[in-house]
């Protein structure tokens, strides 16, 4: 009797510590995972993707059929085709929808299974009850919904705001929305008032003060008193390129800023986006020049070309002559034949191949350093400056001293960072990314570090803010929410 109360007893002690023990390990498992963040997607050769953290190891197994970009700590991901949510933690929220859209304030809208429309917010639960005919985005506080056929507007907490009353509806913006009624479109605001009434063939929502609206064959660019700015008969989409400027179609004058023409058709044939450092390029009878954001032309339209360059810069080009101007116009190196090449490093230093001497002028140009004997720049890098000299790749820093040699050929920045002979066995190669490079042996991917060794083995690996592809140049959208 007393041996079998000393089994027993001895048996309840075993299973007590594998419990403490299996409890600690999990303890430690989310312990440690609790300082990592899913960076990475992996896609692996059966057409699955996996999910790794930022230290590469995996966060979750290969079980999605795609992961789209990661939006403030949230992705979206098709698992079994249904779509789900989940956390930067690695984590995958409850729930399963034919369809979950892009959170706006704080809110996602998601068709269920059986199709009806819902919302919910950022831990999963289901806010708004999945039983609407079609939902839009929240947006100040307001998100359109379908009833029985007719579109209205409800609150976060799901009291009706504007009756189920028009043929369609789009989200607020900017105070209002566009809504339609038998055929005629209009805009009403939050307290369901239309202060135009059902007049329009169409509108669209208002974006930095404008809206277009058609009637006939006409567009009517329009501010929020209802006048019209100005009228075309072509198609009219005004699209964002910066410093609160819109475009027609992103290429096309007028540009519109705070509800007024700031460049009409009369002044370029087009304009090239975006708006950097605050410039745009514009070009006017094929020959080009610079505007600034308020439509002050800083470059006028002479140059066969102008480029947009850091610190606000403007690289200008006549023939195959070269000069820089600065955000007033004013040339900081006048126009050269000799200037083949100028260039600016992100430190706000100038670079220029005058002939054969290259001159690293400092960013308060009162400094100039020359090197001699230089035959073209190749590249800028890293801080880095990569040229040719005498039939060699050379690398200078910004004060102009040889830090490497290579020849011809080699990558010097790469022979400066070389640390292992082991990369040079793999066929096919790619630079690294985030200390890892794609590397192709035998007919196998890998992704190896900057010692040789193995980290990773899979198809392609793309970070979670990113829609390209890691390695080799090879860009791909891979969707939104």
């Amino acid at each position: 009797m007393e041996t079998v109360r000393f089994y027993k007893m001895r048996n309840l002690i075993i299973l007590a510590v594998l419990s403490f023990i299996a409890l600690l390990c999990v303890y430690m498992d989310e312990a440690s995972r609790a300082n990592k963040k899913v960076l990475y997607v992996l896609s692996h050769d059966n057409g699955k993707e996996s999910l790794l953290f930022d230290d590469f190891s995996e966060a979750l197994p290969p079980v999605f059929d795609k992961v789209f970009t990661m939006q403030d700590g949230l992705m979206r991901a098709l698992k079994n085709g249904y779509s789900v949510i989940v956390t930067e933690k690695g984590k995958i929220l409850p729930g399963e929808y034919l369809r979950i859209k892009e959170f706006k304030e704080d809110l996602s809208s998601v068709k269920s299974k059986d199709s009806k429309w819902g919302f919910i917010d950022r831990s999963g639960k289901v806010v708004i009850p999945l039983e609407d005919e079609d939902v839009g985005n929240f947006s100040e506080g307001f998100a359109p919904v379908k009833k029985e056929g007719k579109w209205g507007y409800i609150s976060k907490s799901g009291e009706v705001k504007i009756p189920f009353e028009f043929d369609k509806a789009s989200d607020f913006s900017e105070e209002y929305a566009v809504v339609s009624k038998n055929g005629k479109a209009g805009f009403v605001d939050k307290n369901g008032v239309s202060p135009t009434g059902f007049v329009f063939d169409s509108g669209k929502p208002f974006r930095y003060g404008v809206t277009v609206v058609k009637n006939g064959d006409e567009n009517h660019v329009i501010n929020k008193k209802w006048e019209t700015i100005y009228v075309s008969k072509s198609l009219t989409v005004l699209s964002p390129i910066g410093d609160n400027v819109y475009a027609d179609g992103l290429i096309f004058p007028p540009l519109v800023k705070n509800d007024r023409v700031i460049m009409s058709k009369d002044d370029a044939d087009r304009v090239y986006p975006e708006f950097e450092n605050s410039l745009l390029v514009f070009e006017k009878n094929r020959k080009f020049g610079a505007i600034d954001s308020d439509g002050n032309i800083v470059a006028p339209a002479k140059f066969d070309r102008v480029s947009i360059l850091n610190n606000g810069y403007l690289l200008v080009r006549e023939g195959s002559k070269k000069g820089l101007m600065n955000k007033s116009g004013e040339y900081v190196l006048k126009i050269k034949p000799e200037y083949y090449d100028i260039r600016v490093l992100d430190s706000g230093k100038i670079i220029a191949l005058e002939g054969d001497t290259l001159k690293i002028i400092s960013a308060d140009l009162k400094k100039e350093v020359v090197v001699s004997d230089i035959n073209m720049i190749l590249g800028v890098r890293d801080g880095k400056i990569i040229v040719q000299k005498a039939g060699k790749k050379v690398v200078l820093d910004e004060n102009g001293a040889i830090s490497v040699e290579a020849p011809v050929g080699k990558d010097p920045v790469e022979e400066e960072n070389d640390n292992s002979s082991k990369i040079s066995v793999y066929g096919r190669t790619c630079g690294f990314v985030d200390g890892l490079a794609r590397v192709e042996q035998s007919g196998n991917i890998l992704y190896i570090n900057k010692s040789g060794n193995i980290v990773l083995r899979g198809k392609w690996l793309r970070r979670v803010d990113w829609r390209d592809v890691y390695a080799c140049g090879r860009r791909g959208d891979f969707g939104y929410w």
